[in-house]
């Protein structure tokens, strides 16, 4: 039993009850804010209070995510029902009081009723000294009382150790043609799979109006010694910047130090958001170049419309399991 809950227990990463902030509960009672919105900001902030009850090993506080009447199905379809259950299971998991890391990837959150959300995703649980790694993907029922939101039913539809392109899946948003215009100029970003579905490959087109173009391609991956994705991009003039990953509710933070093609060296810090359908936030600061601060960027990313005859940018078929 307690295997299955150590397999089970990342898909309740982004699943806790939460009570939704002042602002956001009158907006929402205003009509200020839609139906979508809320649900996408409640299973982002939900996502933060679970992850510090789980490192924490916090049983009671994991419990009381769930309703009174709360159930989890796992994936041999044995159900565990009532907070009191869920409490004992997650307390003699915390036993070990071993290291725990987890990751988490929210595919589709969609409001299906009032007071009503549907979510699926996958997440990852790190654990032990040599940090296994599960994947687990899931289906979530959420329901409000009152002000808060709490786990109604919960399904583990599949959970295996993870590959790399089981990681990978959690970036595969990035996927696709992305274009930004403005009056400063144009921004280009395109994503797309290796052949083996090991790497995410991108390519990038910045037009300045004020300064030459700038040109790069970039791969992403992951790196089995800091257990976290890493890119490499190297730029059209010879540069080389590494990025180390960080996953934050809303998005990824990524660190980048590199050098250029004349030996200059530069760091910054990136931000990645999805900000609803088809739309990214880009946002680099903290830069410097040569230890000299520049101006911080944020531009909003949309998705281009795939080109008529373009292959599918889906994960590929050699990279899939059955």
């Amino acid at each position: 039993m307690k295997m299955t809950v150590r397999l089970f227990v990342a898909l309740f990463v982004c699943l806790p009850c939460f009570v939704l902030s002042p602002s956001l509960t009158a907006q929402e009672k205003e009509g200020t804010v839609s139906t979508t919105e809320v649900a996408t900001q409640v299973s982002a902030q939900m996502a933060a209070e679970f992850k510090a009850n789980y490192e924490s090993g916090n049983a009671e506080g994991i419990s009381n995510l769930f309703a009174d009447d709360g159930e989890f199905i796992d994936s041999q379809r044995v159900v565990y029902s009532g907070r009191e259950n869920i409490k004992t299971e997650f307390a003699a998991l915390f036993e070990g009081s071993q290291e725990r890391q987890i990751e988490l990837v929210i595919d589709s959150v969609r409001p299906v009723a009032t007071g009503l959300i549907l979510e699926d995703g996958h997440a990852w649980i790190q654990s032990g000294d040599d940090k296994t790694t599960t994947v687990s993907q899931y289906i979530s029922v959420m329901v409000k009382q009152g002000d808060a939101w709490k786990i109604a039913s919960l399904r583990d539809v599949k959970s295996e150790f993870a590959s790399t392109a089981d990681r990978l899946n959690s970036l595969s948003w990035i996927v696709g043609d992305w274009i930004d215009e403005s009056e400063a100029g144009i921004t280009e970003y395109t994503f797309g799979w290796s052949a083996d579905g090991s790497f995410l490959m991108g390519s990038y087109h910045i037009q300045n109006k004020d300064s030459e173009d700038v040109k790069g391609d970039i791969r992403i991956g992951w790196c089995p010694i800091t257990k976290q994705f890493k890119s490499w991009t190297f730029d059209s003039d010879g540069g080389v910047f590494v990025g180390h990953w960080n996953p934050i509710p809303e998005g990824w933070v990524i660190k980048t130090t590199g050098t250029r093609s004349d030996g200059v060296s530069g760091s910054s810090t990136n931000y990645y958001e999805q900000a609803g359908e088809g739309k990214i936030i880009w946002k680099s600061f903290d830069r410097h170049v040569d230890g000299e601060k520049q101006e911080d960027v944020e531009v909003m990313l949309i998705r281009k419309p795939p080109a008529p005859g373009r292959a599918n940018v889906e994960l590929p078929e050699s990279a899939r399991k059955e």
